[in-house]
């Protein structure tokens, strides 16, 4: 009989039952697990991280690793997680639009801080607690301008999706060329000449450096996402 395919979400380490420490006054722990993994997935990258290896820097050996996680899928995850408790909390006092947009640029700079999670965002459910304070965060925001809880989670997976997709597109795009979000020059002479005379208006944007400016076209995007939002408040346009 076949063995039945994966639940992403059950097999979730966040609803796993914790093993206790397996000794007293031990170095090793699933904190300093979780640690080592951010800092070696921030070194080396995704490919590069193995039990093995996450074990020699920290100087044990690779089994004992497995007493506090089960796998390396559920280290990902608890590493994945990791990296959201670095958000701050909102700031209620704020325009709830002002609040929004600081919270999503912390958002964007979290994938450019650990430039492996474009790889792994997605492929674990995002219910560890500093994913679900993030989300907290969002529809404490959203809910504060009178929105209903459905508007709310509606308008909160929206911003979010544009942040991470934008994050994620420039985040790749840096990796996979100079090492920032700019198109490389020489890169966009061969456009232009491919396509000036066919796709005229496609090729004059590359004619317009400003439109190439990342910081400009994020929040250029997360304005026009937030002014979306802000016309099912009911309050004026700040």
């Amino acid at each position: 009989m076949a063995d039945k395919p994966r639940d992403p979400v059950l097999d979730s380490v966040w609803l796993a039952e914790r093993r206790p420490s397996s000794a007293q006054g031990s170095p090793l722990s699933r904190e300093a697990i979780v640690t080592a993994a951010v800092e070696a997935l921030d070194a080396d990258g995704l490919a590069a991280l193995s039990m093995r290896r996450l074990a020699t820097r920290l100087g044990v050996a690779p089994m004992s690793l497995y007493w506090h996680v089960p796998t390396k899928d559920a280290v990902l995850e608890l590493a994945l997680d990791e990296t959201f408790g670095e958000l701050g909390t909102p700031d209620l006092d704020r325009p709830w639009t002002e609040e929004m947009r600081l919270l999503m640029r912390q958002v964007r700079m979290l994938f450019h801080r650990h430039p492996w999670l474009p790889q792994v965002q997605g492929r674990y459910p995002n219910i560890g607690p500093n994913a679900v304070a993030l989300t907290e965060s969002v529809f404490t925001v959203l809910r504060g301008t009178g929105l209903s809880m459905v508007e709310a989670s509606r308008a909160g997976s929206t911003v979010i999706s544009f942040v991470v997709g934008f994050a994620t597109s420039e985040v790749r795009w840096a990796e996979e060329t100079t090492g920032t979000a700019q198109p490389d020059q020489a890169w966009v002479t061969a456009i232009v000449e491919r396509y000036r005379d066919r796709f005229p208006l496609f090729a004059a944007q590359f004619d317009i450096p400003e439109l190439w400016e990342a910081d400009t076209r994020f929040d250029y995007g997360l304005d026009r996402v937030i002014a979306g939002v802000e016309t099912r408040t009911g309050q004026p346009p700040r």
